[in-house]
């Protein structure tokens, strides 16, 4: 989002006048870890969201502040069940008490622009204990970028699911949590049938 650019147009500013374009030297005085301050300003790989900047921004001095929370202050999440739809774009079926509410400073916070979110509904135990049927999860859609460990709505083929995605030499392992479920293996020739839908930001749990 542009608050998080700015701060990183900023923090790169500061490198090149007070550092000398010396990325260790500045990452040493923001009190951040070198390969960190890299991967936001030069490989570009890697977005870090506004509480993972805070301390960074509070050795320069710099406090961001918000506006107060009002209840207009809120963006409706679409919500339902995930499908494929026809050439593989993901659909969503909206449940009869959609969209869900969520706090605009949260959004920000995080870095998940509104556009792009969405709450699915977890319909198997594939991850569980962590995700079960019948909790909601929110997926953005905008964060498609693979970091190891992290969970994401991916398909294969004909096949839509929740699955933690793990990095390995050979590719990628698509790993489910549950040990009744059995991991996938993706070759790096069988890459292109993999579709990255967006990353696991959230989830809820209604408890009757």
């Amino acid at each position: 989002m542009e608050i998080i650019n700015d701060t990183l147009k900023f923090l790169a500013e500061f490198t090149d006048r007070e550092c000398r374009g010396n990325y260790k030297e500045a990452a040493r005085r923001l009190g951040l870890n070198y390969q960190t301050l890299y991967a936001w300003l030069v490989k570009k790989d890697r977005v870090p969201t506004l509480k993972a900047l805070e301390p960074t921004l509070t050795r320069l001095n710099v406090r961001l502040t918000f506006p107060n929370t009002q209840l207009l202050d809120y963006e409706f999440i679409p919500c339902g069940r995930a499908r494929l739809g026809e050439g593989g774009q993901l659909v969503i079926a909206e449940r009869p008490h959609t969209p869900f509410a969520m706090e605009m400073n949260w959004l920000i916070h995080e870095n998940v622009h509104p556009a792009s979110a969405l709450y699915i509904e977890v319909e198997d135990h594939a991850m569980a204990p962590l995700l079960t049927p019948g909790d909601f999860a929110l997926i953005d859609r905008a964060d498609t970028r693979v970091q190891t460990n992290r969970i994401y709505l991916v398909s294969l083929g004909p096949d839509l699911m929740l699955r933690r995605i793990i990095r390995t030499p050979k590719g990628l392992t698509l790993h489910a949590d549950s040990p009744d479920w059995v991991d996938v293996d993706i070759s790096l020739e069988d890459m292109p049938s993999l579709t990255i839908h967006g990353r696991l930001r959230w989830a809820s749990r209604l408890f009757a």
